[in-house]
């Protein structure tokens, strides 16, 4: 079940910024040609990042559910990891 107010566990937020043109060059040639040798760049997804550190699971699992539940993401979280 989804809850609807905001969690109130901490957490560490960290913007490394944008990813660089040469790694977003770099990184598309090798993951993302195809056979033909056509680059397909618009397969990039990481160019703008966030992390979220989290103390605890349960921390992490308050602000997933959160954000799923909210206007402000519309349900629109393309992908979570945890590292």
């Amino acid at each position: 079940m989804l809850r609807k107010d905001p969690p109130t566990r901490p957490f560490d937020a960290c913007d490394p910024g944008l990813k660089g043109r040469p790694r977003a060059e770099q990184k598309s040639q090798s993951k993302y040609k195809d056979a033909s040798g056509l680059v397909h760049y618009e397969k990039l997804r990481d160019l703008s990042r966030l992390s979220l550190v989290f103390e605890t699971f349960d921390g992490m699992e308050a602000m997933l559910e959160h954000m799923l539940s909210d206007d402000m993401f519309g349900g629109n979280v393309v992908r979570v990891e945890n590292r």
